[in-house]
């Protein structure tokens, strides 16, 4: 997915506010989609996975992000998703999920967060559903058909990705760039 450069917590000039949906809002809204993708409840798939159901409940809501547990957590989240016949392609996003959860917080924090490269399409695909409500098809009927992220973290969003996009550094202006297109939607 590239790689990610950081520089100390900065004020995005004209962005006011830091994030006040949950760190992990993206990964939590695929993963209850790859569980209700199976039919399982959150009783069933905590069973399955071997984890209890208070931290799959709150993996799902955000808080804590999935993304910061050990790796061997998602990695078993998965093969129980795979193994319960969830949809392949939404448990194929949890990866991108993450990533995308870390781009967002590293945004809405402050931090000058950026790729080296334009971002993937399978990320701008996930932050067009938590921004912009843009329901990937294949998600269909198993996940929130709305934005994921209150208009307060996009606005801030939108600001930090215009910064980016006129930054000197050519990483840094492609990715604002093509995240604050995006956000045009």
């Amino acid at each position: 997915m590239g790689q990610v450069s950081e520089r100390a917590p900065i004020s995005w000039p004209g962005v006011p506010g830091r994030r006040s949906s949950p760190p992990g809002a993206i990964t939590g809204a695929v993963l209850r989609a790859a569980r209700r993708s199976a039919g399982l409840t959150t009783a069933r798939l905590a069973e399955i996975a071997g984890f209890s159901e208070a931290a799959l409940r709150l993996w799902e809501y955000g808080d804590p992000p999935l993304g910061a547990e050990p790796t061997a957590c998602p990695a078993g989240l998965r093969a129980a998703l795979r193994g319960a016949d969830a949809d392949p392609q939404i448990i194929g996003d949890l990866d991108t999920a993450i990533w995308c959860d870390l781009i967002v917080t590293g945004l809405t924090d402050g931090l000058h967060t950026y790729l080296d490269e334009p971002p993937d399409p399978a990320v701008l695909k996930l932050l067009a559903w938590a921004a912009a409500g843009v329901l990937p098809d294949y998600y269909l009927p198993h996940a929130h058909r709305g934005p994921l992220l209150p208009p307060s973290d996009v606005r801030v969003i939108a600001g930090a990705t215009s910064c980016l996009a006129s930054e000197t550094c050519p990483g840094a202006r492609r990715y604002g760039a093509a995240v604050a297109a995006l956000l045009a939607i």
